[in-house]
């Protein structure tokens, strides 16, 4: 992450990835969230269906929501531009607070509102926040992508497909929620709860499993950051760095005579 000075704008363009790509202005990242042609049968192997995008939601209501999601999406890179973001993000998580309020299950704004929410947690864990001021808002993000998920997933019985748009969208949901996983593992204190250094080397691997796990189905998905993020944590490659590891650091004290 960038300094006080403000986050470079390789950085910003990182953490804007996981917005709805569609939605991003003026953001060249919508191709790392691209599905292969054959990406639907993932999920629904033998569908021929397509599933309508948000079947609930009148075209026109659609729409007005996506502004409003527009919006909250220039504000947050509005935000990223300056030494100070926390307020301007707080402004546009309250745009999307609203959406969610007046639409549970619509999972692009569920999405857009955990990725303004892990812009605020990393805001707030710069400036040593204690957690338990932080802790709402974990728990919300966790539900935000939990909800994404499970509104746009078919169900095991479904023969049809999610739309290509619901598809980038959950790929996203499943990258970000990854991404939780993977920097609650790596630091507890910011990102999940406090716990001793016993309970953190037990709950480190399950965490990481975790992400290894929803980082492996958005790069199924289509998403690179996922496909970088699940190489990243692959159990099998950390195991043979390990071991790989342990091997140069025998030679190398054999070598010294140690």
């Amino acid at each position: 992450m960038a300094s006080a000075t403000g986050l470079s704008s390789h950085d910003s363009s990182v953490l804007l990835r996981l917005f709805d790509p569609e939605l991003t202005p003026n953001q060249p990242l919508a191709a790392a969230t691209s599905p292969s042609p054959a990406i639907s049968t993932i999920l629904s192997p033998s569908g021929n269906e397509v599933l309508p995008y948000e079947p609930t939601l009148e075209p026109s209501l659609l729409k007005s929501l996506e502004e409003v999601e527009k919006t909250a999406i220039r504000l947050s890179e509005q935000a990223l531009a300056t030494p100070s973001p926390l307020e301007k993000l707080y402004e546009a998580k309250k745009l999307l607070d609203g959406l969610v309020h007046s639409h549970p299950t619509y999972a692009s704004a569920r999405n857009n509102r955990a990725q303004l929410s892990r812009l605020i947690l990393t805001e707030l864990a710069k400036s040593n926040t204690p957690l338990d001021s932080r802790r709402s808002i974990i728990l919300e993000l966790k539900l935000d992508l939990d909800t994404a998920i499970t509104s746009l997933t078919p169900p095991s019985t479904s023969t049809a497909q999610p739309s290509e748009k619901a598809l980038k969208i959950l790929s996203n949901a499943h990258t970000q929620r990854g991404t939780l996983y993977f920097l609650a593992s790596e630091s507890p204190a910011d990102y999940w709860e406090e716990m001793s250094e016993e309970q953190w080397n037990a709950e480190k691997e399950k965490l990481a499993d975790l992400a290894h796990k929803d980082f492996t189905m958005g790069s199924k998905l289509g998403n690179e950051l996922a496909k970088e993020m699940s190489v990243r944590t692959n159990p099998y490659a950390k195991l043979c760095g390990s071991m790989l590891k342990g091997v140069m650091k025998a030679e190398i004290d054999a070598y010294y005579g140690k």
